[in-house]
């Protein structure tokens, strides 16, 4: 039998380049109507334009978005269909291939919680996750009645992530905690994982895999049919496109479209100023991902632009909203905003030391590990004491709550002098991150 090809997305696809900041989104899922998407899950920044315009992702989208735990409490339904089962001929026998959608519980926190609330502040929409067991009964629950409806493979489209995110809701923790899930893929914490196997609670080998970010990588998985009638997977990234394949008449549609919206935003070409070095949020020899848990060059420029240009006691930026190196050279204004891709305003706020001081310590709550709230600074000087387990409480969206013990966060200064946590300082923040 010919092969028949599934492609799918866990998330994050329309937030993140310039395509998707100068259109909300829609420019990008075009692109991907045309390549022929046919399942897609909801990452945390689809939820960055606002309710409305999330949900409109539905209908500009050909391919059917899934998802288990992402619920319209006013309607008392599911906003996606939590699963679908896809059939396909393998050696002349019908195979039904179950698909499930997950969205991260992280959507709240770490995105904007008024887009989930009504007016009074009251939660309107929810993702299920109340307590970790309420959210890994919502996916055994799908997972349950595909395999009911016929599905012999469940195949988990999950944007959670396996490292940096919240305790309890990573790609491993749903996979340990539930059963009947044969593969997962992975999103959310933009890692790669080329093939890796974990244990589900019946002792069970999943296949979990991730792909990286900005199509650093193509994943793909590859289910085979054993002669005793069972299915195997196996995976491995792509990250090259032959000769031949550009020749195609797929691969020349698609570089129609793109084309055509690259001379659309060729005025975004202007040079807007020169570096004389590298500006980095990777390490330029290993090519790790720095600042998500370390200063950079690039975070603290940021840091210092913010607090300079609103002459502010202090400057901050969260890691993840940084998202490029700036390479020496001519820097043009494509080059800025695919470094601050995401639309928004920044702000000079008030707050007391206290509150800067709760500030950093949610930030580094996850240190060593990757934290897209990892805070790089300007006008202020820290330490973490990593030795120290954090003390952050957080409420059932991810949400700071209270320190509720000893601080990692130490040797604070403003300016070169001790934070005053009764001082009120002025501070120079994205409204994405303080309004959170």
């Amino acid at each position: 039998d010919a092969a028949a090809v599934t492609l799918v997305d866990v998330g994050d696809a329309l937030q993140g380049s310039i395509l998707c900041s100068q259109s909300s989104g829609s420019e990008v899922l075009s692109l991907m109507n045309t390549v022929g998407y046919d399942y897609q899950v909801f990452g945390n920044r689809e939820f960055d334009y606002g309710m409305e315009t999330a949900l409109s992702f539905i209908e500009q989208s050909n391919a059917e978005y899934l998802g288990v735990n992402f619920r319209d409490l006013a309607a008392d339904t599911e906003v996606f269909p939590p699963y679908a089962i896809q059939e396909y001929t393998i050696n002349n026998q019908t195979v039904k291939i179950g698909y499930v959608g997950i969205l991260t519980p992280e959507s709240i926190a770490k995105g904007t919680p008024k887009y989930f609330q009504d007016a009074d502040g009251n939660f309107i929409y929810s993702l299920e996750a109340d307590t970790n067991e309420q959210f890994y009964a919502t996916v055994q629950t799908a997972v349950d009645s595909a395999l009911a409806e016929g599905a012999d493979y469940i195949i988990a489209l999950g944007h959670l992530g396996n490292s940096g995110v919240t305790e309890g809701w990573s790609s491993k923790d749903v996979i340990q905690n539930t059963e009947g899930i044969d593969v997962f893929l992975d999103g959310h914490a933009h890692s790669v994982v080329e093939s890796e196997e974990v244990t589900d609670r019946n002792q069970d080998n999943v296949l979990l895999t991730a792909v990286g970010t900005k199509l650093q990588n193509l994943g793909a998985l590859i289910i085979t049919l054993n002669d005793d009638g069972s299915l195997q997977a196996s995976s491995h990234l792509i990250n090259t496109v032959s000769e031949a394949e550009k020749e195609s008449e797929s691969y020349q549609t698609l570089d129609t479209a793109v084309k055509e919206l690259e001379d659309k935003y060729s005025y975004l070409m202007v040079e807007e100023g020169n570096s004389a070095y590298d500006l980095c949020i990777y390490d330029p020899v290993s090519e790790e991902r720095m600042i998500r848990n370390h200063e950079t060059n690039l975070g603290d420029y940021i840091a210092d632009a913010y607090k300079a240009g609103l002459n502010a006691d202090i400057g901050i930026i969260n890691g993840g909203s940084i998202r490029a190196d700036l390479e020496a050279g001519d820097i043009t204004f494509l080059d800025i905003t695919n470094v601050l891709p995401y639309t928004g305003t920044v702000d000079k706020i008030k707050a007391s030391g206290q509150v800067i001081l709760d500030c950093l310590e949610m930030g580094s709550r996850l240190y060593p590990e990757e934290s897209g709230g990892f805070i790089q600074v300007s006008g202020m000087t820290y330490t973490i004491d990593s030795e120290m387990p954090s003390s952050v409480e957080t409420d059932a969206q991810g949400m700071f709550v209270k320190v509720n013990g000893n601080y990692r966060v130490k040797d604070v200064k403003v300016n070169g002098e001790d934070l005053d946590l009764e001082k009120i300082y002025t501070v120079a923040i994205s409204d994405y991150y303080f309004t959170r």
